[in-house]
């Protein structure tokens, strides 16, 4: 008697078991019984408003693998960083003074500011800007700033990297193709001439 016990207590637990199983694979795949991710909206707080004089002319898009260590006795942690940035630039144009602009019949004569660093702007591309990999040492902990660094001295290195390439003549040279093509195609001048 006892011995039928036994199997009818195994059988139970073997049943249970088995109905688990299915239980658990039949309801993983209805996805709408598991609840999903979920994003909270909050309201929106407008910081500041400015009124801009720049006039973008140059963009350079741009790729740059950055790989960032963080050596120690624990284990090294390292970060190998895709990043793919628009770097663009131009001319602030609120830099131009009334004794910058002269004017005599159809011909107009300019003295534009120069392209400079301020108005260099790098935005990160992030659908296109990606993790290669990442090692977290044995004895280490995961590092959550390491990416956000390796941000940082991307574009850093871009900024430079576009500097180098002469994206700040390219920004001069085409605000001056830019405004005289405007003059002339549109307000009507026959002549423009660009001071240094």
């Amino acid at each position: 008697m006892w011995k039928t016990r036994l199997v009818n207590a195994l059988l139970t637990v073997a049943i249970v078991v088995v109905l688990a199983i299915v239980f658990a694979l039949v309801f993983s795949r209805w996805s709408f019984l598991r609840p999903g991710p979920r994003v909270l909206s909050t309201p929106l707080i407008l910081q500041q408003v400015q009124g801009l004089s720049q006039l973008v002319t140059v963009k350079y898009v741009m790729e740059k693998i950055v790989v960032y260590e963080d050596p120690s006795l624990l284990g090294n942690n390292r970060l190998e960083l895709l990043v793919h940035a628009n770097v663009s630039a131009g001319i602030n144009l609120s830099d131009i003074k009334p004794g910058d602009v002269t004017v005599s019949g159809k011909q107009i004569s300019l003295k534009l500011p120069p392209a400079r660093a301020p108005i260099l702007h790098t935005e990160i591309d992030e659908t296109r800007t990606r993790v290669l990999d990442r090692t977290t040492g044995f004895f280490r902990t995961y590092d959550q700033n390491m990416e956000q660094t390796a941000r940082k001295i991307a574009v850093s290195e871009i900024n430079k990297a576009a500097q180098d390439a002469g994206i700040l003549k390219d920004a001069q040279d085409r605000a001056e193709t830019q405004l005289s093509n405007l003059f002339v195609n549109v307000m009507g001048f026959e002549r423009v001439e660009f001071r240094k």
